[in-house]
This record gives C-alpha cells, structure tokens and sequence, in this order.
C-alpha cells in the first residue's frame, strides 16, 4: 500500500516514529481527516483510530477545547497502554493492548520478525518537522533562529541611499550657478526616504506579510512626482540643466517602488 493511501492515523503514527512528539491545534487535526472543524461524533471516531494506531492525544480530544494546542506522541507500551486498559477495560483498550503486545512480542505466535520496510513519508497536513522543536521554543522563551530577509529587503537601504545622496548632490547647474537639492525640494526626499526607511524596517521586524510596504511605496511615488515637476521645471527654464543629483535621487526613489511592491506581494 502506497503512502497516500495510508489512513490519516497511520501516516500520524509514522511520522511521530520517526520525527518524534509534535504539538497541532485543532483545525490541522481536522485537515488531516480533510474535515473543516471537528464535532462531537467526529472527535469520538477520530480519538478511536489515533488509539488504534498507538498515538496519544493530550488533551483528550473528546474533551479539548477548539483553542487547545494538542501534543501528539507515540504511546509507551509499558506505561500509557496500561493506564489506558486499566481506565477504560472495552474492547477499544483492549485493541489498543493487544498491537502494543504484538509489537513488543512479534515472534509470539511462533511467526519470525521482519524488519519493517522503511516508507518515507510526507508530513501529515498541519505537521511540521520542526514543530517539537518549535513548541519547545515558545514553552521556554527562546528565539527562534534569525530569519533570513528576503532579497528585496536587503536591496532597500542601497534605494534610500541612492535616495538620501541625490536629495544633497547638486540639482541644476549653470556656468555661475549650483543648486543643490537641499536649496529646491531635496528637503521632501529626504524626509520620504526618512519614512519609508522606518515603514520598511518595521515590515521587516514583523517578519509576516502586512500593508507597509504598500505606503512605502506610495511615499516613493510621491517623491517621483516632486522629482518630475522639479525636472520639468528646469528644462523648462533653458538657462540651466539638471545635474546628476536629481537623477539618483529619481533613480533611488523608483528602485523603492519596486522594491515595496516586491515586498507587498511577498516575492522575494
């Protein structure tokens, strides 16, 4: 029998063999029986089959609450199969006594061993492999290992830069005359560089999707159209020309807009 066509208990049951107790909620449990929530019925017939399977749930699913968090892990033939048999002596613990016996005493009927084959498996839906290690994090407090930026994050303070340098280079020459940024509308991109640079970061310091990089980029477009009127103005005027300080603060403010969107959707 194929992987896939495992039972949901049985997948569960392999894949805590070999990546050992995980904790899930509710709703996962219920994906992996392809189910939206789990009902009453549900719960009893579910909790049944993981018990066959040799797999304790704690809390008890029967009585958990849908907030619960639900650590799984492989019962202790000499411990929980006890207790259970001792608690509940129907033909469900006797069923699950029974496989605990027969995997510790496989050769009792006088039939030999043999070795399980090996079946590599998919996590089941909702299991993640690093969820024990996860669950032990939050439990204790620790930071998880730093998350690497994505690549349009890492891009950004190069744009700001472009942004910040072009605002305090030189505008608009003319063979007496230098206008630097700071004398037209540098002031502007520097304080929309200022804000995007802060609305990024803390986009970044989430470390999930969220709509900042969205008004990063609409700060950044607002800095183009203070960059277009300003161009347009000087070669309007014929007297002087634009200098290379208004081409990379244009070239830094329009790199942040792609750069935001790249963000906002989530490519990296």
């Amino acid at each position: 029998m194929a992987a896939g066509d495992q039972p949901p208990e049985q997948l569960i049951r392999r894949w805590l063999d070999e990546h050992g107790p995980a904790t899930v909620g509710m709703g996962a449990l219920a994906q992996s029986w392809r189910l939206e929530s789990l009902e009453g019925a549900d719960r009893r017939e579910i909790a049944a089959a993981l018990r066959e399977a040799g797999v304790v749930v704690d809390p008890a699913l029967e009585t958990a609450d849908a907030e619960d968090k639900l650590a799984l892990r492989v019962a202790d033939p000499a411990g929980d199969v006890a207790a259970a048999g001792e608690a509940s002596p129907g033909p469900e613990s006797h069923s699950v006594g029974s496989a605990a016996h027969m995997a510790v005493n496989p050769t009792e009927k006088g039939e030999p061993a043999k070795a399980a084959p090996k079946i590599e498996l998919e996590p089941p839906p909702g299991l993640e492999p690093d969820a024990p290690e996860r669950a032990r994090r939050e439990r204790s407090g620790q930071p998880g290992p730093p998350r690497e930026l994505p690549l349009a994050m890492r891009l950004v303070p190069l744009a700001l830069a472009l942004m910040v340098l072009g605002s305090l280079g030189p505008w608009a020459r003319d063979i007496f005359v230098t206008d630097y940024g700071i004398d037209r509308a540098g002031y502007v991109i520097l304080a929309i560089a200022l804000a995007a640079g802060l609305l990024l970061a803390l986009h970044a310091r989430r470390g999930r999707r969220s709509p900042l990089p969205l008004a990063a980029a609409l700060l950044a477009t607002a800095a183009l159209v203070v960059l277009a009127a300003d161009f347009r103005e000087l070669v309007d005027d014929g007297l002087v020309s634009p200098a290379w300080g208004l081409y990379l603060a244009f070239a830094g403010s329009a790199s942040l807009v792609a750069l935001s969107m790249a963000l906002l959707t989530g490519r990296r």
